[in-house]
C-alpha cells in the first residue's frame, strides 16, 4: 500500500468515527456478510455431501448399468437358448405329424384295401347264396314233380292191381266157364 491508499484509510475511519450511524450500517452490514459467508459454508458441506453422493450414486449406476448389460446378455442368451428348444420341439412336432399322418395314410389304405375284399367276398357270398337259392329252388321243383310222378306211379299200380284184380277175375270166369 502506498501513502496515499493509507491516508484514503485514515480519513475513512475518521469519518466512521465521526458518524456512529454509518458505524453501525457498516457493522450490520459486515455482520451480514459474515452470515451470508457462513450460510455458504453451512451449504459447502452439504455440497460436497452431494457431490459424494452423485460420485456414489455415479459409480452405481455404473454399476447396474454394467448388471443390466449382462443381464441383457444374459436374457439374450436365454431367448436364443429357448428359441432353439422351440425350434428343436417344432421340427420334432413336425416329423412326428408327418410320420402319424404316413401310419394314418398307410391305415386307411389298408382299410380301404380290407373294405375292398370284404365287399368281393360279400358279393362273392352273395353270388353263391343266389347259386344255393336256385338249386334249392330246382331240387324243389324236381321233388315237386318227383312227388307227382311217385303219385301218379302210386295210382298207376293201384289201377294196375285194379286191372290185374279184374283180369284175374275174368280168367277165373273164363276157365270156370270154359271149365
Amino acid at each position: 500500500m502506498g501513502i496515499n491508499d493509507s491516508n484514503a484509510n485514515n480519513l475513512a475511519l475518521l469519518s466512521l468515527l465521526n458518524n456512529p450511524e454509518a458505524v453501525k450500517e457498516q457493522i450490520e452490514s459486515i455482520e451480514e456478510a459474515s452470515r451470508q459467508a457462513q450460510e455458504v459454508l453451512d451449504l459447502v458441506g452439504p455440497a460436497q455431501e452431494i457431490l459424494q453422493m452423485r460420485e456414489q450414486i455415479g459409480a452405481q449406476m455404473e454399476e447396474l448399468r454394467a448388471k443390466a448389460l449382462e443381464t441383457d446378455k444374459d436374457c439374450e442368451d436365454l431367448v436364443a437358448y429357448a428359441e432353439e428348444q422351440a425350434a428343436k420341439i417344432v421340427a420334432e412336432a413336425e416329423s412326428a405329424a408327418a410320420g402319424a399322418a404316413a401310419e394314418a395314410e398307410e391305415a386307411r389304405n389298408l382299410a380301404d384295401e380290407a373294405r375292398a375284399s370284404a365287399y368281393a367276398l360279400q358279393s362273392e357270398l352273395d353270388g353263391r347264396v343266389v347259386a344255393v337259392q336256385e338249386r334249392e329252388e330246382a331240387h324243389s321243383q324236381s321233388a315237386g314233380v318227383l312227388q307227382q310222378k311217385a303219385e301218379d306211379l302210386s295210382r298207376r299200380e293201384l289201377e294196375l292191381e285194379g286191372e290185374k284184380n279184374r283180369l284175374a277175375e275174368l280168367g277165373e270166369h273164363i276157365r270156370t266157364t270154359l271149365g
